[in-house]
Parts: C-alpha cells; sequence; structure tokens
C-alpha cells in the first residue's frame, strides 16, 4: 500500500497493490496486481482489471536501468510507481501524448484528465470507506479517519476557487490591472506597472507548458525571472495574456492558505467537473462520518 503524493491529483489517496514473488526473484521481476476501488481508471497505468504498466516489471517500454535485473528491488518498483506513475500530470504518460506537451491542445487535455482523476480518486476513497479492505485494515482506517476531512476540506476550497477563477476571466479587466492602471495614462509613451511578476511569469511557465510535475525527487520549477513594462496603449495586450493562461489563473485570487491552489493544470475546471465532485465529496463526507461513529 502506498499514499498518493502530495501535489497531485492523486494526494492523500490510498492504492493497494497485491504482490507476488516469482520463484526465480529476483532475476525475474515480481508480479503486482493494483486492486481498483472505482470504475475505469484514474490513471493511465492502472488498469481497472488490476494491470500495473511499469518498465520495471516488463509491462512498459523502457531501456537500460529502467528494465528489471538482479540488483533490483521490490523498493524501485514503489518508488516508480509513487513518482513516475501517480505525477501532477498523468495525461502525458499515455503513449504518445508527450509530444503534445506545452501546446494548448495538451495543456487543456492534462486538465481535463486532472478533473477525471480527481473525482475517480474520492469514489476509491468512498468505496474503500464503505468496504475496508481485507489487509491493511487498521491502516486504512486511520489514514482515511485522519486525511479523509482533510482532503474534502482541500478539494472544496478548490472548487470556490475555480468559481472566483471564472468571475475574473469573465470580466473585462481584472482588478490587480486596473489598480496598477489607473491614474497612469497621461500618454502613450509613459510606461506603467505590470501586475507582480509572480503574476506574469507563473503566466510565461502555464503557457510555456512548464507546469509542475512531480517526479522521484519532487522538484517545483521556478518561474522565469522576467521584467514586463507596458504602456498605455496595450493595456488590451496585457489583460490577453493573463486571460490566455487558465493553469495559473488562481494566481490571480488572494488567498491566505497557499495549499488552497492546485500545483497541476485544473482551474478553471468546468461545470461538469464542479458539479460531479460536490455530489461525490458529499457522499464521501457522509460514509466517513458513518465509520468515525463505528470506531467510537
Amino acid at each position: 500500500m502506498i499514499v498518493g503524493p502530495a501535489k497531485t491529483p492523486y494526494e492523500d489517496g490510498l492504492f493497494i497493490f497485491d504482490v507476488q514473488l516469482p520463484n526465480d526473484y529476483p532475476s525475474s521481476p515480481p508480479r503486482f496486481h493494483y486492486i481498483s476501488y472505482c470504475t475505469d481508471r484514474l490513471n493511465p497505468n492502472l488498469y481497472e482489471d488490476g494491470k500495473v504498466c511499469v518498465s520495471l516489471l516488463g509491462t512498459w517500454s523502457g531501456k537500460g536501468n529502467e528494465m528489471w535485473t538482479q540488483e533490483s528491488n521490490l523498493l524501485q518498483v514503489l518508488v516508480s510507481i509513487q513518482g513516475l506513475i501517480l505525477v501532477g500530470e498523468p495525461y502525458y504518460n499515455e503513449a504518445g501524448y508527450e509530444k503534445q506537451r506545452g501546446t494548448q491542445q495538451g495543456i487543456e487535455n492534462s486538465r481535463m484528465y486532472n478533473e477525471m482523476a480527481i473525482v475517480k480518486l474520492v469514489q476509491a476513497m468512498t468505496n474503500m470507506t464503505r468496504k475496508l479492505p481485507p489487509v491493511f485494515t487498521q491502516e486504512v482506517q486511520e489514514h482515511l479517519l485522519l486525511n479523509g476531512p482533510k482532503m474534502i476540506t482541500r478539494l472544496q476550497k478548490w472548487l470556490e476557487l475555480s468559481d472566483k477563477v471564472s468571475l475574473l476571466e469573465g470580466s473585462s479587466l481584472p482588478v490587480q490591472l486596473e489598480d496598477n492602471l489607473s491614474g497612469k495614462e497621461e500618454s502613450a509613451s509613459t510606461e506603467i506597472t505590470a501586475p507582480p511578476d509572480s503574476v506574469i511569469n507563473e503566466c510565461d511557465v502555464a503557457s510555456a507548458g512548464k507546469q509542475h510535475s512531480p517526479s522521484s525527487e519532487e522538484t517545483s520549477q521556478q518561474p522565469n525571472q522576467q521584467q514586463t513594462t507596458a504602456t498605455a496603449t496595450s493595456t488590451p495586450e496585457v489583460t490577453s495574456e493573463l486571460h490566455s493562461c487558465p493553469a495559473s489563473s488562481a494566481s490571480l485570487v488572494p488567498d491566505s492558505d497557499s495549499c488552497a491552489h492546485p500545483d497541476f493544470p485544473l482551474l478553471p475546471a468546468s461545470r461538469g467537473f464542479c458539479l460531479s465532485l460536490k455530489k461525490h465529496l458529499e457522499v464521501f463526507q457522509s460514509v466517513l462520518a458513518t465509520l468515525e461513529k463505528k470506531v467510537q
């Protein structure tokens, strides 16, 4: 059993595997079977029927040290699953989809895949709460009671944030820009102050497709340090640049809790996702309350 990494759509989720060691282990790789608690796939590499696609297991293409050798071990497989499969943008794990990275189509498809992954994760955690697995029963129960409410709160904040982002993107001019531009239109050659560097830089990163994608090292990419100025006559261009960057639009919404902003493409979320997630969260919350009463 492993826990979904932080700053990914799988955060606080539990993933259980049935592992069998062949007679000639470690000459041959172990056999992994993923125990799914939701319908369909929540990740390109984890199938509903239990198949786990990892190069170390010989179930996915790979080369060199990506393949199993006599020196390989179980820990390497678990690290690969946690660091290379349960990532911030699992959409690109699908064969042939990596070439879309950095394109507008890829960014939007990745965002929509993250919506699906989150809904499936909540569905899986709900089913796991209803029927605790026969193994790791105590550990799963403790994890759900401790982290389940945290997951619900985080996702509810993202839904609220998505509404705010949608409102901002629907307006003609962000409030931050209005504050910066007011009283500074003396002439076309007069320079004005652009939004904070972090806002522009984050948009530059997102529009270039450089979304945070946790790996085995789980390092965060740093935004480019760029100084942006504009004249009064170029205001629409600045506004357009901000509005063309859905992945980082959340940065325009002030929030004292930095954890309220997802570290992967998600906002603004689609209306269908918001409605579906709200319903699933209500069910999950109810099932958790029932489990808590049983424990007491």
